[in-house]
């Protein structure tokens, strides 16, 4: 019996849901039949953010730590070499939608510099997650603390 859950996603841009993140990872695997919830026309909007506000969900994840030692920022979910960037970050927080929001900024830019289009049209999960009070995803009121750590010997 579960009593914490700790979310370890890694980041990878999803074909489907914008950002396979925090909120994507946890919900798609928290059910069962989950293609459902991914396809057109609602990429994961609002169904995602609901599943992660119903109990126990909600009460039991206290930590989410995403990978982002690569960045994927195309062709995922699945790792797809081609489309990662090294990035060398690891976020923690207690905030799955100021995650999401970060990382999904970061391959919005990776995806310009290759002038891919933007994935911001099927991230509406993110958003609906804030609305219901899930985290905070507006880059005014996310706080990042960056911790450089030295070099191996």
């Amino acid at each position: 019996l579960a009593t914490k859950i700790i979310t370890v996603p890694v980041i990878p841009n999803s074909e489907s849901t914008g950002l396979h993140g925090c909120i994507a990872s946890l919900a798609l695997d928290s059910v069962d039949n989950n293609r459902r919830f991914e396809l057109e026309p609602l990429w994961g909007d609002p169904v995602l953010a609901e599943i992660l506000a119903e109990e126990p969900l909600r009460e039991k994840t206290v930590l989410h730590i995403m990978d982002g030692l690569l960045a994927q920022f195309a062709g995922g979910p699945t790792r797809t070499i081609n489309y990662c960037n090294e990035h060398g970050t690891l976020y923690f927080s207690t905030d799955p939608v100021a995650i999401d929001a970060t990382v999904a900024a970061v391959i919005e830019k990776l995806r310009a510099a290759r002038q891919l289009p933007e994935s911001a049209p099927i991230l509406g999960h993110i958003r609906t997650a804030q609305r219901l009070g899930l985290g905070v995803g507006h880059p005014d009121r996310v706080r990042i603390e960056t911790i450089e750590l030295p070099p191996a010997p």
